[in-house]
């Protein structure tokens, strides 16, 4: 027969052991039920037959996959780019589609802006679009061309294109709307792509892993700001992103953890709502988030070296 210290000991063993596995528990279960059984509230958010979504970087890619999801939901869309041959293009390709449901969603705006340029008028962006009833604002634009040189090769140029493009954009064109979107009497919703670069910086990504964390922790910050303190109807995404096929021609061919910006799109909508502020849309992204801190800095660290030599071979 066990003593009475034994069976206490066994007690408080039990203890430990739930206090350490049901945390984790729980984590594994969030992180399935995000792609098994939530369902996305990003409808929620037309609130009329006027209702837009403001996608930028939208002429291809994720913001492309993005806007044709939205579509189909029933927003109409402002596609924001800096080619406008190809925001046209993109315009066709949803007009073209059914509308979304109850007939909505068939108006498409364009915006032609480069937003690695440094002296754009908000002012006059603000007044551009503030007698239109946007509820949603997607902050997508962004990107780097793959790296052969270190940062001090780089040159100011093209590193400070790199960090307006990447971070200030977002940030300028959000402190902007966020005004307009606070002030609405029903829920607005801010979606911002991330990338995995901010926490795990490839070689010669300086500039481009910087912007993405400052634009995660721009994120934090104000959802703190509006859920907390302000307790406004913004909802906030931080749609933390790895690998994705893009237009570039750099990823030539999609994988289990390398979707098409399409299907990015689709995974991207059906986040929506999830009770977390920063998401992994794709499954396989979340997991290698997870894992990747279990091989430390180390070994990670060499295979994002790895990874970006031989993206460079592929180029």
């Amino acid at each position: 027969m066990p003593t009475g210290t034994e069976i206490a000991l066994a007690v408080l063993l039990a203890l430990f052991s739930g206090a350490y596995l049901l945390p984790k528990l729980y984590s594994a279960f969030a992180f399935l039920h995000i792609y098994t059984l939530h369902r996305s509230t990003l409808r929620s958010y037309v609130h009329s037959p006027r209702s837009f979504a403001l996608v930028t970087g939208a002429s291809d890619g994720i913001g492309r996959g993005l806007a044709l999801e939205l579509a189909g939901l029933g927003f109409n869309l402002i596609l924001h780019g800096r080619n406008g041959e190809k925001l046209e293009r993109v315009k066709k390709e949803i007009l073209a589609r059914p509308a979304g449901p109850d007939g909505a969603g068939k108006e498409v705006r364009v915006w032609v802006q480069d937003a690695a340029q440094p002296d754009i008028d908000w002012k006059a962006v603000g007044r551009m679009w503030e007698d239109v009833e946007v509820t949603v604002l997607v902050n997508n634009v962004g990107g780097a061309a793959i790296e052969r040189e270190p940062f001090d090769s780089q040159s100011l140029a093209y590193v400070d294109r790199l960090v307006q493009l990447n971070a200030l954009f977002p940030f300028h064109l959000t402190h902007t709307l966020l005004p307009q979107l606070r002030a609405r009497l029903y829920p607005t919703l801010i979606l911002t792509v991330g990338s995995m670069a901010g926490e795990i910086p490839p070689p010669h990504f300086a500039a481009y892993a910087a912007s993405k964390a400052f634009l995660e922790r721009f994120v934090h910050a104000l959802d703190i700001d509006e859920r907390l303190v302000l307790k406004s109807r913004v909802k906030l995404h931080y749609l933390q992103t790895a690998t994705v096929l893009n237009s570039s021609g750099v990823i030539k061919r999609t994988a289990w953890s390398v979707p098409s910006s399409e299907a990015y799109g689709s995974a991207a909508v059906q986040a929506v709502g999830v009770r977390r502020r920063k998401v992994f849309p794709w499954m396989a992204h979340g997991l290698q988030a997870a894992v990747l801190p279990w091989l430390g800095d180390s070994i990670t660290e060499q295979v994002m070296v790895k990874a970006v030599r031989d993206l460079a071979k592929e180029e």
